[in-house]
């Protein structure tokens, strides 16, 4: 009979040669996926159809201490199949995965892996709406990079440091980061980063209110992507771009941008894609006035949101259903959930829907006629506003604040601010500059000249 040393021996000599056998595979099906078009199907594949050994590699590897062989197995599983367990792995168990990394690259004292785990970690966390955690692990990333004098580590933490800050509505600073990050990606010559820097600076860009400037910065990025096969990236600027035309105003356009995403996304299993594009799909039809429709689409989105794990996602489905339901006259159901969005915002950290939901909930509160509640809602949601650079929800929210004072008698402020907001209307290019102006005629502010009209509020989502 074996003894029970050989026993163990015999039996971690097994589990090493599993792990290292669907190690390999796992790096295969990433690099097929890398090679963009037809191949990242065949990467996605191939993970699916040994999932669970992939799995069961990592774990045995996960599962030594002070281990040698164990331990560099476990730094390089989450490294070497990073792109498809970003699609593959909830965000719970990806986190596991890159802790486990990165406890082990530490422990071969393995700088350069550190470095790459960090960066991967903390995109993971962004992921799940915490980004200060993220902030923390990126700036560790970024040091590494420049430590190894590696331009293209150093562009890519640039990006993903940018990316953060823009989460938390820090735009101005985001889009330090993103130039700073393109300006590499040219340098080397990197066309993927170049296009994430487009893509980036396309989303700043239209937060602050400057569409036309993001679409070009998303046409930029969408023709790098489909040149080097990145259907992936491809998806999620088309998404971006779509969100730019809403803003416009130019509905039908944002509508073919968001469907082109969704089948990209369902294509390649992208879960947090597909969420993004029903949601704004929905977005669109509430625009057109199909305010069923689009109840039936953020639905789904936030079925996929609590799927996924996006708790920042599911605030955003909230909210946005909140009004929905305002539309159709349902008031309550509207406050249940952007109450549950606000809850959701403040958790996650997201200031851009933080202001997006208070106001909201001041719109809803003013429809109820109870204007000082409303007016104490918008005040709020306009210090934040202001605090991310959010031009045009800054101009919504005084348009709404403006609308409440007016109803609460106070004419001399309410008429102020809806001029204030008229200005960063025109400012923007918002089609809401109409709508503001049109107001101020039938107040008798503004001298008549266009066919008056009431003040509508919009999302801020």
């Amino acid at each position: 009979m074996m003894g029970e040393e050989q026993r163990i021996t015999a039996e971690e000599r097994a589990g090493g040669r599993h792990a290292r056998h669907y190690l390999v595979l796992l790096q295969e099906a990433d690099l097929l996926y890398q090679q963009g078009g037809e191949k990242v199907l065949e990467g996605l594949r191939t993970f699916d159809a040994e999932s669970l050994q992939i799995r069961a590699g990592q774990l045995w590897a996960a599962g030594g201490r002070n281990e040698p062989a164990r331990t560099k197995l476990c730094g390089q599983y989450p490294g070497v199949g990073n792109h498809i367990i970003s699609l593959r792995l909830t965000p719970d168990e990806r986190i596991k995965w890159l802790e486990c990394g990165l406890a082990a690259a530490r422990e071969m004292k393995n700088r350069e892996m550190e470095g790459v785990h960090l960066g991967n970690l903390a995109t993971a966390f962004s992921i799940i709406g915490k980004d200060r955690k993220a902030i923390q692990y990126y700036e560790q990333a970024l040091m590494i990079s420049r430590e190894f004098k590696s331009r293209h580590g150093e562009g890519i933490d640039l990006g993903n440091l940018g990316n953060a800050y823009y989460r938390l509505g820090e735009t101005r600073k985001a889009i330090e980061y993103f130039d700073r990050s393109l300006v590499i990606a040219r340098e080397i010559g990197n066309r993927r980063g170049e296009g994430l820097a487009y893509g980036n600076l396309g989303n700043a860009h239209r937060h602050l209110g400057e569409n036309r400037t993001a679409i070009q910065y998303h046409e930029n990025a969408i023709l790098i992507f489909r040149e080097i096969g990145d259907k992936r990236e491809e998806g999620s600027a088309l998404g971006n771009m779509g969100l730019a035309y809403a803003n416009l105003g130019e509905e039908i356009k944002a509508i073919e941008c968001y469907e082109q995403a969704l089948r990209i996304a369902v294509e390649i299993s992208d879960r947090i894609t597909e969420d993004a594009c029903l949601g704004n799909l929905a977005t669109a039809y509430k625009d057109l006035g199909d305010v069923r429709k689009a109840i039936e689409y953020y639905e789904k989105a936030l079925a996929v949101d609590q799927e996924v794990q996006d708790r920042r996602g599911e605030g955003i489905d909230l909210g946005n259903l909140g009004l929905a339901y305002l539309d159709l006259g349902e008031a309550s159901k509207a406050v249940e959930n952007l109450e549950k969005a606000l809850e959701i915002d403040r958790e996650t950290g997201n200031r851009f829907a933080e202001g997006g939901a208070l106001g909201n909930l001041g719109i809803v509160y003013l429809r109820l006629g109870d204007a000082a509640k409303a007016i104490a809602l918008f005040e709020q949601a306009l210090v934040i506003d202001r605090g991310c650079g959010n031009k045009a929800a800054e101009g919504n929210t005084l348009a709404n604040l403006g609308n409440a004072l007016c109803n609460m008698g106070d004419w001399a402020h309410g008429t102020e601010n809806m001029m204030r907001a008229l200005k960063i209307f025109e400012a923007i290019k918002s089609p809401n500059a109409e709508r503001a102006r049109k107001q101020l005629v039938a107040w008798g502010i503004l001298d008549p000249g266009s066919v008056t009209g009431t003040w509508r509020p919009e999302s801020e989502y």
